[in-house]
């Protein structure tokens, strides 16, 4: 009878599974009673001691890839359940205890996740820590010297969680603390580009080559790369290190041309109106949209460089290409409703809880200005830029994320936007919250009016 019921694990199996889909169509509340159905059965089936059928994989018969991904579906409730998510990944890590390759690259997942939770509580230390391990338990895992995309996930989030300390000492007046800790990020995401070149260059370049072209030169496009161009670019805005920034900006920016101009799309290093580009093909879409958040952050940093003639030249192409995915986008794309339409809650639920907050801040800071008619420090505004700039990096810190459909990308456009008006002297910071304001209620974020 016990062998008769051993196709109970595939069930569960299968169970797990749906649930992992459920998750990437964000729907969590439907992830998480798939994930606790399997999980309960995978608990019944070891306590009646039914073993796996024979050459059947142990990944999605582990109890812990369950308690794993029903910590993301806590992550990802409205509102979050921190909490409980923590707890379930420690269990889950608990029972990661074999020394496997595997076992230590799901341990190094968990933990990867586990951080995330930190993040979320604004713990950075703590957050650090456990990618840290992950680092470690993943180099054990694939070889000291391989390079692998989780690696490069790690690498990356070390080096924003770093970034992130250092503007925050930054903005207590502690350069030389915030100067170690930009160095540390710089030292992480070069890392990460240098992997990312060594994984999708048709070349295979040893890790020497790979490393003294890290901070000067492409030779492979991808998209992955692309964002990481990107994250360096932000990391040297942060530390005032305008030239080094607009370097990576434009790789960025070029290497998305490319890539763009690779899949039979228009050469955007000229200038382009947007009835010269002809109809946005639906495949080009993701592209287009990393694209459009490239030209969006380039242009933050020639106006912040006093860079007029770059500014307005950006500006031209960015209103093209945000007109081109307008006109391009059907009714069941990414782009904002009519007033009043139904729109499924599928933006960032971070960046949206970022966004209130800033943009609640600064309101109350101009109302406040207002009524006693001192002016509001500019300190304020500049501090919120980088808060809403931090939640935009992490939220573009895939190409998967940059290219998602739904509310995030707009979401994302609308936030770069607000950043620019915080630090435009000249701009009616009213009218900036006013907008952000607008997309946030089309989306169905709820806010203070």
């Amino acid at each position: 009878a016990r062998r008769a019921e051993a196709h109970l694990w595939d069930v569960a199996a299968s169970l797990h599974e749906l649930g992992v889909l459920r998750l990437k169509q964000l729907r969590p509340d439907a992830a998480e009673v798939l994930l606790r159905e399997s999980l309960q059965m995978k608990r019944t089936l070891r306590l009646r001691a039914i073993s796996l059928p024979q050459a059947r994989l142990q990944r999605f018969a582990d109890e812990s890839a369950t308690l794993h991904q029903l910590a993301v579906a806590a992550m990802s409730a409205k509102p979050s359940r921190l909490d409980e998510a923590e707890q379930l990944l420690e269990e889950a890590i608990a029972l990661e205890a074999s020394d496997n390759p595997f076992a230590r690259g799901a341990r190094a997942a968990s933990l990867q996740q586990l951080a995330r939770v930190q993040i979320r509580r604004g713990c950075l230390d703590s957050a650090q820590g456990h990618l840290q391990a992950a680092l470690a338990l993943q180099r054990d895992a694939y070889g000291q010297d391989t390079p692998h995309v989780n690696l490069v996930a790690v690498q990356r989030q070390l080096g924003k969680v770093a970034c992130e300390r250092g503007m925050r000492l930054q903005a207590k007046e502690q350069p030389e603390a915030a100067a170690s800790f930009f160095g540390e990020a710089a030292g992480h995401l070069l890392e990460a580009l240098g992997n990312q070149q060594r994984i999708y260059a048709a070349s295979g370049r040893t890790v020497r080559e790979a490393r003294r072209s890290a901070d000067s030169a492409d030779s492979c496009d991808h998209q992955e790369i692309a964002v990481t161009l990107g994250q360096l670019g932000a990391l040297e805005r942060s530390r005032g290190a305008e030239a080094a920034a607009e370097r990576y900006f434009v790789r960025q920016r070029s290497m998305l041309t490319r890539l763009l101009l690779a899949e039979g799309g228009p050469d955007l290093s000229r200038p382009l109106s947007w009835k010269e580009l002809g109809k946005l093909p639906a495949r080009l879409e993701p592209l287009v949209k990393q694209l459009l958040a490239a030209l969006q952050w380039e242009r933050s940093l020639a106006r912040e460089m006093h860079c007029a003639a770059r500014a307005k030249e950006l500006t031209r192409l960015v209103q093209a290409v945000s007109a081109w995915l307008e006109e391009g986008q059907g009714p069941e794309s990414g782009r904002l409703p009519a007033a009043g339409a139904a729109v499924a809650p599928n933006y960032s639920v971070n960046l949206a809880e970022a966004c209130v907050k800033t943009r609640e801040r600064v309101r109350q800071a101009l109302l406040a200005a207002k009524k006693t008619g001192a002016a509001v420090p500019g300190r304020l505004f500049a501090e919120s830029a980088r808060k809403l700039e931090a939640a935009m990096l992490s939220e573009s810190e895939s190409a998967e994320a940059a290219a998602s459909e739904g509310g995030t990308p707009l979401l994302l456009a609308a936030v770069a936007s607000f950043c620019t008006a915080l630090l435009d002297e000249g701009s009616d910071k009213f009218a900036a919250c006013d907008a952000l304001r607008s997309v946030m209620r089309q989306l169905g974020i709820s806010h203070v009016n």
